[in-house]
């Protein structure tokens, strides 16, 4: 397959791969297995050659091989060289099944929020990799998925009002917390109350960047070889690995990046808002949806120089009051 090829096939997986555990039903044979996250976070530190993907239907990561070390929101951050990283919630709830991968039926995994949305799927392709996804015990299928009240968030309050203990928390603790503590609002609620309370923290640790600028500034990224990840948002958890290089196009409203077996892509449509948060002493570049929900976070490569990197992002042309993108 060639390399056009290729990355029509990622165009392809970020805006047309089964999204619902309903939608993956009708190609593959599933079945359910007792897990958490923490289970799918053991089972990849010990995965060697598969083929691991999220995508939340606005952005997507993948990569081959396995996990970094074991990596909850209660560990420091830590970003691999050699490995995919997968930071996550031990206190969020999925759905974990097992489903056709590279080596047909019951050699994959697929892991979902509790209302059947797909976030994460792990396909391998036999061997030692498939004996791993093995460890999982079957379990019986939930008789109904769980569908929260709709407009309710996760305090119980209307998704449109803020409470201000979560205004004056942020704006009390935001600079104490490092890369690790401020992606852990990812990890809670697809970061819905961050993004609420990202306008009011204060101008000197959140502001708001032009939508448009974001191809070129990944573009440049590439281009000078300067090592960032690209870190996914998904149901209770982040993901993604570290780029230093890789091909940049476009397809349609579709960027990607492709670097061998690596893969990022983020429908331009859907960023809604793209912010510059001090996270520590280390920028990160978060971008959210029209409903608050976390696409991906932008952090840099641990061995990057973080002087040239927050000047970088620094230099990002801002969204001024009363200016929108289209």
């Amino acid at each position: 397959m060639s390399h056009a090829e290729k990355n029509i096939c990622t165009c392809a997986l970020l805006t047309e791969a089964p999204r619902t555990i309903s939608d993956l039903s009708t190609a593959d044979p599933l079945a359910y297995l007792d897990g958490d996250l923490e289970s799918i976070a053991l089972l990849g530190t010990q995965l060697c050659e598969a083929l691991i993907t999220s995508n939340n239907g606005a952005a997507l990561a993948s990569g081959l091989g396995g996990f970094a070390s074991l990596q909850s929101t209660a560990h420091p951050f830590r970003l691999s060289d050699q490995r995919m990283t997968f930071r996550f919630n031990p206190a969020v709830s999925v759905h974990i099944l097992n489903t056709t991968g590279r080596a047909g039926p019951n050699t994959g995994l697929a892991v979902s929020d509790p209302k059947g949305i797909l976030s994460l799927r792990v396909e391998t392709n036999g061997g030692y990799d498939t004996r791993v996804i093995c460890a999982l015990d079957g379990m019986a299928s939930p008789k109904t998925l769980k569908n929260p009240a709709p407009n309710v968030a996760p305090n119980g309050l209307s998704d449109n009002v803020i409470p201000l203990a979560a205004i004056r928390s942020a704006r009390s603790t935001w600079l104490q917390g490092d890369s690790g503590s401020h992606l852990n609002d990812l990890c809670a609620d697809r970061g819905t109350m961050r993004s609420a309370t990202l306008p009011h923290v204060g101008r000197h640790k959140a502001w708001r960047v032009i939508n448009e600028v974001l191809p070129s500034f990944l573009t440049y990224l590439l281009h000078h070889i300067i090592g960032f990840a690209p870190l996914v948002a998904g149901c209770g958890f982040v993901f993604g690995s570290v780029l230093k290089q890789g091909t940049a196009q476009k397809m349609e409203s579709v960027y990607w990046i492709t670097n061998g077996p690596q893969n990022f892509a983020v429908d331009m449509e859907q960023v809604e808002c793209a912010w510059i948060t001090k996270c520590g002493p280390a920028l990160h570049l978060e971008l959210y949806d029209l409903a608050g929900h976390a696409i991906a976070a932008l952090v840099p490569d641990r061995n990057e120089d973080l002087k040239r990197w927050n000047t970088l992002l620094a230099s990002l042309p801002e969204m001024r009051a009363g200016l929108h993108t289209p």
